[in-house]
């Protein structure tokens, strides 16, 4: 039996759908999520994830979202906790990988080179600019494997079984969500040019979007609740 397809058109309607239902409580979770959890994140980013993807995925279900949720995972502090530092130690992996090309780049750029420094400059940047794509790249191949598990952990479980979950959710279709996660992390980032403000836009409608892939791979797989009815959503 031939697996079902992710469809685009779907997820980003749906994504859009959420978004519109409840515009300024998108936005304003995502930013208040997004400013509470840089501050101090090594302690509370954690849970601020987790609370914003609770946030993202009731509104995606319409199931009385409000913004008290950004703050219902500090209860399960440390679980929260020990996923974003399992996913710091991924994009840890990923840097280490790219980040000896880009020391050997810089140093490449010394004083001996000044004789022919135009063209110099020029396959300075050029090499710098391709090691950062191929840095990206890595984390976001990273992510379509394990970018669910702040979504899985909202239904509960353990660290390591919350990236398991993803793992197999996402399995037949990560070059799929791979290029989807360029084109996402384009758009989110193209708010940049209305003067920043317009990134927290982008950003929450890319969110909800991602939220709308997570729901249809469940529904793909053969889960028809992403999350359980009863509340709360975290264990």
């Amino acid at each position: 039996m031939e697996k079902e397809k992710l469809s685009l058109n779907r997820v980003f309607i749906e994504g859009w759908a959420a978004f519109t239902r409840r515009p300024w409580l998108s936005i304003g979770g995502y930013l208040l999520g997004s400013l509470i959890g840089s501050f101090l994140w090594p302690f509370i980013g954690g849970p601020m994830a987790g609370g914003v993807c609770t946030l993202f995925l009731k509104m995606a279900r319409d199931d009385n979202p409000e913004i008290g949720d950004l703050f219902s995972c500090f209860k399960d502090y440390w679980r929260w906790t020990g996923i974003m530092w399992l996913w710091v130690a991924i994009y840890m992996v990923c840097y280490a990988l790219i980040m000896p090309l880009l020391i050997l780049n810089v140093m490449s750029f010394g004083p001996d080179t000044a004789g022919n420094e135009p063209l110099t400059i020029i396959r300075f940047f050029i090499i710098h600019i391709l090691l950062i794509f191929l840095l990206m790249i890595a984390i976001l191949a990273a992510a379509a494997r394990w970018g669910f598990a702040f979504f899985e952990a909202v239904e509960g479980g353990g660290v390591m079984n919350a990236f398991r979950r993803s793992s197999e959710l996402t399995k037949g279709y990560r070059l799929r969500l791979w290029l989807i996660m360029i084109v996402l992390s384009i758009f989110a980032n193209a708010g940049v040019f209305a003067l920043y403000s317009g990134m927290f836009v982008t950003a929450t409608i890319a969110v909800n979007i991602m939220t709308a892939i997570y729901l249809d791979l469940k529904r793909i797989k053969g889960s028809t609740q992403a999350i359980p009815d009863s509340l709360p959503y975290t264990v």
